[in-house]
């Protein structure tokens, strides 16, 4: 059962990120939002899985974030590659994948060099993925990329 604090930041991610979905979709407006603190487990199991620490960083969502995540899962390519496309609903979702993943997978590392985590989550009926960038410098975890699939889908670690 979850926490009151944990039903404020559930409240507060999905206000702020509606209020970022709009905004993205809107123009070209940098905003940020979210700021979920990463939880004591969560920060055990990257560690653990990943050998990053990642105690002390914050779940963030960012206009750009959501752009890309639109621009390129949220139209009609998604159909085309036989994946669902991602609408404003799904962006909410964001929250749970972040901060309470399935599975993790340490990704190829970004042009910047930056830590990349592929997490993934099933979530009513789809597998949901998001490829989440470490921004040691500012304690951030911020989404890449995130898209779903309809269906549970299987997963095995080689």
């Amino acid at each position: 059962m979850a926490s009151d604090e944990e039903m404020d930041f559930a409240v507060q991610w999905e206000e702020t990120v509606s209020q970022l979905y709009d905004l993205a979709l809107a123009g070209t407006s940098k905003k940020r939002g979210g700021f979920i603190p990463v939880s004591a487990k969560l920060a055990a199991r990257v560690l653990a899985e990943m050998r990053t620490d990642v105690t002390g960083y914050h779940h963030i969502v960012d206009t750009d974030s959501i752009r890309h995540i639109q621009k390129e899962h949220g139209g009609i390519r998604e159909i085309l590659r036989g994946q669902v496309p991602i609408v404003r609903t799904d962006v909410l979702r964001l929250r749970l994948v972040m901060t309470e993943p399935d599975t993790l997978i340490l990704a190829e590392a970004g042009r910047h060099g930056l830590t990349r985590i592929e997490m993934t989550k099933a979530l009513l009926g789809y597998s949901y993925t998001c490829v989440v960038e470490l921004q040691r410098g500012r304690k951030w975890i911020v989404p890449v990329t995130f898209y779903k699939r309809s269906g549970l889908q299987v997963f095995s670690v080689v």
